[in-house]
């Protein structure tokens, strides 16, 4: 057998090595960015779920508020004025001042901040009516107010759902009367308040 010889050159050495150094720089490099990436991926994540449920419980929260304040109206109505309450403006938006609106998905923040211009176009409704129709009427002011504070509690919930189910949170149990009492004050208010074809 005949042996080969084989002969390295010290530059050939050094290029070898350069070579060999670049290729795991880059490669190391690499997989640093991915971790970066990941990391930052699951921080993310993290602080929009954390967002989310700010959102969801707070949403939720004025939903109850919206449902209580159609039953004490209901009850005013049934009992004459004799118990309950004649309830004369909607809940405040829960307002999330230090919200990260960038780290939420964009639907759910523009339904979000809908509502607000949607409050203050049902608050500016509820005003004229209050100021023309007689009061007590079922079908009148009290009616307007009670689809009102359904049609906002109603939309309220529906965008807390969302974000609960977006951001893989814990589900919330809402009792079926009260949805029922939302739901059934926003279809009043869609019909309602639906523009004359």
């Amino acid at each position: 057998m005949d042996q080969v010889t084989t002969t390295f050159s010290l530059g050939s050495v050094i290029g070898l090595l350069l070579s060999t150094s670049v290729v795991t720089a880059v490669i190391n490099q690499g997989l640093g960015w991915l971790r970066d990436a990941r990391r930052d991926r699951a921080s993310n994540l993290g602080a929009a779920r954390h967002q989310a449920a700010h959102l969801a419980t707070a949403l939720e929260a004025y939903a109850f508020d919206c449902e209580y304040s159609i039953a004490e109206l209901e009850m005013w109505e049934s009992s004459r004025g004799a118990a309950g309450s004649l309830i004369d403006d909607l809940p405040e938006l829960p307002v999330l001042p230090h919200a990260d609106w960038k780290a939420l998905d964009a639907g759910i923040v523009s339904e979000y901040l809908t509502l607000f211009s949607e409050l203050r176009s049902i608050n500016r409704g509820v005003s004229f009516a209050q100021n023309v129709m007689v009061e007590g009427d079922i079908y009148g002011r009290d009616g307007i107010m009670a689809n009102a504070l359904g049609s906002m509690g109603y939309k309220a919930l529906r965008i807390a759902m969302l974000a609960r189910k977006k951001y893989k949170l814990p589900s919330f149990k809402v009792r079926g009367f009260v949805i029922d009492r939302l739901k059934r004050n926003y279809e009043a208010a869609q019909t309602r308040f639906r523009p004359e074809s």
